[in-house]
């Protein structure tokens, strides 16, 4: 499978990978160019983006690290380094706020489930140090995760909830449509469950009323009785 992007002077960047190989090719208005080889240590989990108008690759190699490369150096700029068992999956590379983010599961030999970890570069030229992101709670213990971007808006779907991350460090939760239309169907049931109590208040009051008027007639009779009594006795 292969991913294509534009930059600049309307080339189009094609990366793909095969065997334990990942290519590039560009393509323009003359053509397409030959291959490329941009790594020959890949084993699995390209991914790419577009930062600065340079093209940023992340890929799990052979010896199980986890590697950040951009087209234009050979070297990786950043490196998690991986042990003899596997225990780096599916990394994710995007841009939030003009930096780069960096996603992936690591594999926690003593709870024995995957975790999901961020990492945030803020000068992608200076990347001997990454800065960990906060990440929801919900993240400790999953099976896999997706990143989607939508203008300057990440949006994380894990564990069958939706986070939208906006701004580094400020991770919020979406509340699904499931959820709003629950939401809504409670909110009918308490109204509808609000007016059944004010019509049987209104019931109420009314019997209330309606007694309070038979025992001041009953009052008034009584003293009438009384003061015929006291006529005649």
């Amino acid at each position: 499978m292969s991913n294509v992007y534009s930059v600049g002077n309307n080339r189009q960047l094609i990366i793909y990978a095969a065997g334990s190989n990942i290519f590039l090719r560009i393509a323009h208005f003359g053509g397409l160019e030959r291959p490329i080889v941009l790594a020959t240590d890949y084993n699995h989990g390209l991914n790419e983006c577009v930062y600065n108008d340079t093209l940023y690759y992340t890929y799990i190699s052979t010896d199980n690290s986890l590697h950040i490369k951009n087209i234009m150096e050979s070297q990786s700029i950043y490196t998690v380094i991986g042990n003899n068992i596997p225990e780096l999956y599916n990394p994710s590379i995007c841009v939030c706020n003009h930096s780069l983010l960096l996603f992936y599961l690591k594999n926690n030999p003593l709870l024995k489930h995957l975790c999901l970890h961020c990492l945030s570069f803020g000068d992608i030229h200076n990347c001997t140090e990454a800065f960990p992101v906060p990440l929801p709670s919900c993240v400790t213990d999953i099976s896999d995760y997706h990143i989607f971007k939508a203008g300057n808006t990440l949006f994380l779907y894990v564990n069958n909830r939706m986070f939208f991350i906006e701004e580094i460090g400020h991770i919020k939760e979406m509340r699904l449509v499931s959820e709003i239309k629950e939401n809504d169907n409670n909110k009918n049931k308490l109204a509808a469950c609000q007016a059944k109590i004010n019509e049987q208040a209104a019931v109420i009051n009314s019997i209330r009323l309606q007694y309070d008027e038979l025992m001041n007639v009953a009052s008034q009779y009584r003293e009438e009785a009384l003061k015929w009594r006291s006529k005649f006795m």
